[in-house]
């Protein structure tokens, strides 16, 4: 598991938080990142991506968009029978937040398949 943030001290809490309420042994890692830095995005493939409460910033809808699509991406990395496997993302964030539908347009833009789905918060 990888925890990221652009704040370091955001970054150092939420490592803090994950590995003192760990219930079983697992790596975490931590890493800065800035999505419109790709060479602070770190060299690691994924599975799956949880994200909260980052549709606020209208400008940012891109950028995350782009890192999505960066580690999303269909792959044909070696698996059971070499088929391609499914990545996706999950982004948790309020139903009110204005940029919710918004980020779901950005997404199919840059070839996604997004859905919103309403969720209280």
């Amino acid at each position: 598991m990888t925890l990221s943030d652009l704040d370091a001290a955001v970054l150092e809490k939420a490592y803090k938080s994950c590995t003192e309420l760990q219930s079983q042994v697992m790596e975490v890692k931590r890493s800065v990142m800035d999505w419109n830095d790709e060479t602070t995005w770190p060299k690691q493939t994924v599975d799956t991506i949880l994200a909260s409460d980052v549709l606020y910033d209208a400008g940012s809808l891109q950028p995350l968009a782009n890192v999505l699509r960066h580690y999303l991406l269909p792959s044909t990395e070696p698996n059971d029978g070499n088929k391609e496997l499914l990545k996706q993302a999950m982004i948790v964030d309020p139903i009110n937040r204005l940029n919710r539908e918004q980020f779901c347009l950005v997404a199919d833009t840059a070839g996604m398949d997004a859905e919103c789905i309403p969720f209280p918060g």
